[in-house]
């Protein structure tokens, strides 16, 4: 999924939902999809994203599963 943006997020019932979207070729904004999170877990894995840019951005090699 390619993402230029997070279009939107509510916290509703204890779950995070984050509305993304993409560019098409005609400039136009594009509804990408939706991460569900629980709140609970949200830091984590915004840590975990941070990290995982940080080692993709110094070139060591790391690649997603």
């Amino acid at each position: 999924m390619l993402v230029d943006s997070v279009k939107c997020a509510t916290l509703v019932n204890g779950v995070v939902r984050i509305g993304l979207s993409y560019r098409n070729a005609s400039g136009d904004e594009v509804t990408a999809g939706e991460i569900m999170v629980p709140a609970g877990q949200l830091a984590g894995l915004a840590q975990s994203l941070a990290q995982l840019g940080a080692r993709l951005g110094a070139g060591d090699g790391t690649r997603a599963a």
